[in-house]
């Protein structure tokens, strides 16, 4: 099921950015991440638009209504419509990272996220993107970073095909499974 969701959201994305994609820009891409974040903690705001007891007209009233609090354009609104009317609902935020990446991707800029066991000053960070753009062969890089305190003492670097990390929590994990490896586990 997993496998069919991600190809549905990639096709929903592929098609949105083929028909609007002269029309995305950054600051859209901006309003899309914070509308994302916003479903993935209140997923109840999908629950809501898939009830029986409401009308279509009220279920898209309320799309509209989020459309334009999160300044999303009227394609991206027709999408999400379209995915109400689909019962496809379920697919959204897969589709919006989708969207994402094709948009970073057709500008030549590659998308990480930066995980860190405590903040970063804007310093760091920009040593970070120079790293990252060294060991990648990247032009240009855009980064997202978080604050993880599982990484203990570490940070934890992922690209659409790599992931690097550094941290006490590796170390140990590759202590682990040494040990393993040695006992025959």
């Amino acid at each position: 099921m997993v496998i069919v969701d991600e190809m549905m959201a990639r096709k929903y994305a592929v098609a949105f950015c083929n028909v609007y994609g002269d029309q995305l820009t950054e600051d859209f891409i901006h309003h899309l991440r914070a509308f994302a974040s916003v479903i993935a903690l209140r997923r109840g705001i999908l629950v809501y638009l898939m009830l029986k007891t409401l009308s279509h007209d009220q279920k898209e009233a309320m799309i509209h209504r989020l459309m334009q609090h999160y300044s999303l354009s009227l394609p991206f609104r027709n999408l999400v419509v379209m995915l109400y009317r689909h019962r496809r609902l379920a697919l959204l935020s897969l589709i919006i990272r989708k969207i994402t990446k094709i948009y970073w991707k057709r500008r030549s800029v590659e998308l990480v996220s930066v995980a860190t066991s405590h903040s970063l000053q804007d310093e760091q960070k920009q040593r970070v993107v120079e790293f990252i753009q060294q060991c990648a062969h990247a032009k240009a890089i855009k980064a997202d970073f978080s604050v993880l305190p599982d990484l203990i003492s570490g940070i934890r670097i992922k690209g659409d095909a790599w992931i690097w990390e550094r941290s006490i929590r590796a170390v140990l994990r590759d202590v682990k499974r040494d040990m393993l490896q040695r006992v025959g586990l």
